[in-house]
């Protein structure tokens, strides 16, 4: 169905990519009829305004549809409607020409970034419209770069405007939106104050700056190290503060509608007329997991799955939803799977480590981030991949023999970017029977990678880790496996 409301979030449904690219990718109508809700459902076709007002959600969209679902055609056959989107957006709302798009004549008196979760943080705001959310314009830098890399793979029209626009947004989002103090991107700018803001009750559960900016710094803004560190403070903010960058009680926030004037409430939050109880952003969740999976640091990954799979456990169903007339129950006007998406994601590209290089599975990253008491029992997984596909792997970390096993099998030759992290002595890597040469990569924490590219359809990659004595290492330099 095309009813927009049937299967997408009118806040977020980007991951819906992801998991159909997983699951569904042997039934591609599926994925046809989902690029004609983001394609033609949400941008207008004669001058191409966003539709729904969600601007950041529909870039997002855009983004992973191309690079997860391989229509290359329907990409082609909607270029000029999406054109005419980003077109259309930096002409009416980057009017100063800096590269970052302004909140313009949207949601007058607060913010989008602040509708959910952020109006426990935030004041109430007035004058927003030169008011920019950082959020909104990584998910549009990312936009651009996907676009600017689709128009030269293909030769279509508007590769230099595009490419010029993401180094404009890039050079913004790396210059006046990052505070080196904090190690962190800022969350807004208020024009009227000339001043740039964090979260005024700093990152908690419910804060934006645990959204977009993790995936954003690790996979998008190309600075290894302002993403590790990004990456590192929300580990901190798991792991030593115990703060989920995602709510596990639902409903974790209100959807806000309209309510008269209270000039005595300073926050949103406390007014009693604006909420609707409900749930379905889990972006926060993912993101935060895909960059702690970048970056190898494997305890975040794991307590972060592990609590959301407490979760679900706990409430005996992996589903968001909120009702009208805000009372909690199975019965509601909407159900969204988002919060079953989004895990589903976190667990295949966090954990196991599968993503597609840049457009569709041709290439694909195999980076494992296992826990080191996984090891000696076989990890298995197998996902569906788009066009009939599929990949399957056993991963098997033996103690006694020293060896760390891969085995990979899929339907046709793809090119694999292995990642593997292991113990600092290494005594060999062999592909298949062949011992061969590898790239390695120091993992922030500690430890190393090992880094390899090779085509596979039907392939081992075998590391064999060095012994004290092989290696000649006092004990203390042979770590644990």
């Amino acid at each position: 169905t095309r009813y927009w409301r049937d299967w997408s979030s009118d806040v977020c449904s980007s991951d819906l990519s992801r998991v159909v690219a997983y699951l569904y990718g042997h039934d591609p109508a599926f994925a046809v009829e989902m690029g004609k809700r983001i394609f033609q459902d949400e941008i207008d076709g004669n001058d191409g305004h966003i539709l729904f007002g969600e601007f950041a959600a529909t870039m997002k969209h855009c983004s992973d549809y191309i690079a997860y679902l391989e229509q290359d055609g329907l990409v082609k056959e909607n270029w000029d409607r999406l054109l005419k989107m980003t077109s259309w957006l930096i002409a009416n709302y980057d009017h100063n020409d800096d590269g970052l798009v302004e909140n313009g004549d949207r949601d007058h008196g607060y913010l989008w970034c602040l509708m959910i979760g952020e109006d426990t943080n935030f004041p109430r705001l007035s004058e927003t419209h030169g008011d920019v959310i950082v959020i909104e314009n990584m998910q549009m830098c990312q936009l651009f770069q996907t676009m600017s890399a689709c128009s030269t793979r293909w030769g279509l029209p508007g590769g230099d405007w595009l490419d010029g626009r993401a180094h404009k947004v890039h050079s913004a989002l790396e210059g006046p939106a990052y505070d080196p103090d904090a190690g962190h991107y800022y969350l807004i700018y208020r024009a009227s104050e000339r001043r740039w803001y964090h979260s005024l009750k700093g990152i908690n559960e419910y804060s934006r700056e645990l959204d977009v900016t993790p995936y954003y710094a690790a996979l998008v803004s190309g600075n290894f190290s302002r993403g590790a560190r990004v990456a590192q403070y929300a580990q901190k903010v798991l792991l030593d503060e115990q703060v989920f960058p995602m709510p596990l009680q639902y409903p974790p926030y209100t959807w806000l509608v309209d309510n008269p004037d209270d000039p005595d409430n300073g926050l949103l939050y406390h007014s009693p007329y604006m909420f609707v109880p409900g749930g379905c952003w889990e972006e926060s969740y993912y993101n935060c997991v895909r960059a702690w999976s970048h970056f190898g640091l494997v305890a975040p990954v794991y307590e972060a799955i592990k609590r959301r799979s407490e979760a679900h456990v706990r409430d005996q169903d992996c589903w968001e939803w909120f009702t009208q007339n805000g009372e909690v129950g199975n019965i509601a006007r909407d159900r969204y799977g988002i919060s079953a998406s989004a895990h589903i994601s976190a667990i295949i590209e966090g954990l196991y480590g599968i993503t597609p290089t840049r457009f569709g599975f041709s290439e694909i990253n195999i980076h494992p981030n296992f826990p080191p008491h996984w090891a000696g029992k076989p990890v298995s997984i197998r996902v569906t991949l788009p066009g009939n596909g599929f990949l399957k792997y056993v991963y098997v970390l033996d103690e006694t023999s020293k060896t760390l096993t891969l085995t990979v099998e899929t339907d046709k030759q793809r090119t694999g970017h292995f990642r593997l992290f292991v113990p600092e002595a290494i005594d060999s890597v062999k592909w298949n029977a062949d011992t061969v040469l590898y790239d390695g990569g120091l993992r922030p924490g500690g430890g190393s990678f090992v880094l390899l590219t090779r085509p596979f359809k039907n392939d081992r990659l075998q590391i064999k880790l060095a012994t004290c004595a092989s290696k000649g290492l006092p004990a203390r330099a042979c770590l644990a496996v």
